[in-house]
């Protein structure tokens, strides 16, 4: 069995999808702050 220095591709896409719902997160963070002070 040959060592595999690639990423695992599910992790990959893990880490992806992670910072992906984390900018979503954010973002409607910010929305209700913002709508909060209009």
């Amino acid at each position: 069995m040959q060592q595999n220095q690639e990423i695992d591709p599910t992790e990959y896409l893990y880490q992806i999808y992670y910072i992906w719902n984390q900018k979503e997160y954010l973002a409607s963070e910010l929305h209700e702050l913002t709508e909060e002070e209009q």
